[in-house]
C-alpha cells in the first residue's frame, strides 16, 4: 500500500469522523429544540 494512499485514507476517515460528530450534535439539538418550540424553521 503507497505512502500517499494511506495518508490519505488515515485523512479521509477523520474527516468522516468529525462530521459524524458534527451531524449527531446538530441532530441532538434540532430534536432538543423541536420537542420544546415545535419547529423553529416553519414558526419564523
Amino acid at each position: 500500500m503507497p505512502k500517499a494512499f494511506n495518508k490519505r485514507f488515515k485523512r479521509d476517515s477523520q474527516r468522516m469522523v468529525f462530521l459524524v460528530c458534527v451531524d449527531f450534535g446538530v441532530y441532538s439539538v434540532m430534536r432538543k429544540f423541536g420537542s420544546s418550540v415545535g419547529c423553529p424553521l416553519s414558526g419564523r
